[in-house]
C-alpha cells in the first residue's frame, strides 16, 4: 500500500518539474549576452529609418547624442538617471522619407525627436556617456547610408 502514495508523489513531482520547464521563456542566445554600455543603431521604421541611442541600465552621469547629414543636424543630451529603471533607450530619432506621410506627433515620448526632411543621404551619429566627473565612460559612433532603395 505504501507504493501507491510513493508513485503518486513521484508522478506529481515530475508533472511540476515539467510545468516549470515549460514556463521558462525561450530566449535567443543573443538575449543572454551582456549589453554594451552604450550603442547606436539605425533600424527600419514604418516611415523610414530610426536612429536609436541606447545605454545600459543603472548608469549615472550624462549623455550627449549628435547626429547629422544632408537633411538634419541636431544635438540632444540628458541625465542618465532620468530614465525608468531597466530602460535602455536614451533617444529615438525618426528620419522621415520623402515618400509616404510624415510621422505624426501622436505618442511622442520624452527623449524622442522627430526630424523632418528627406531622410536620404549619409547620416552620422555619435553618442557620449560621461560620469558625474565628466570622464568618458562610453563612446559609440555610426556612419552609414540612411536610405533604402
Amino acid at each position: 500500500m505504501r507504493i501507491i502514495p510513493l508513485l503518486l508523489g513521484l508522478t506529481g513531482s515530475l508533472g511540476l518539474a515539467a510545468a516549470c520547464a515549460h514556463a521558462q521563456p525561450d530566449r535567443p542566445v543573443e538575449a543572454l549576452e551582456p549589453m554594451p554600455l552604450c550603442q547606436l543603431s539605425l533600424v527600419q521604421a514604418p516611415y523610414g529609418r530610426e536612429l536609436v541611442a541606447e545605454a545600459a541600465p543603472g548608469l549615472s552621469g550624462f549623455w550627449t547624442l549628435e547626429a547629422g547629414g544632408p537633411s538634419m543636424m541636431m544635438q540632444q543630451s540628458g541625465d542618465l538617471r532620468d530614465r525608468p529603471e531597466r530602460a535602455t533607450d536614451l533617444a529615438r530619432l525618426q528620419l522621415a522619407t520623402a515618400s509616404g506621410p510624415a510621422p505624426g506627433l501622436d505618442g511622442l515620448r520624452p527623449g524622442q525627436t522627430i526630424v523632418g526632411g528627406s531622410g536620404q543621404g549619409l547620416v552620422f551619429a555619435t553618442l557620449r556617456l560621461e560620469n558625474a566627473s565628466g570622464e568618458l565612460i562610453c563612446f559609440a559612433e555610426l556612419g552609414q547610408e540612411a536610405h533604402s532603395d
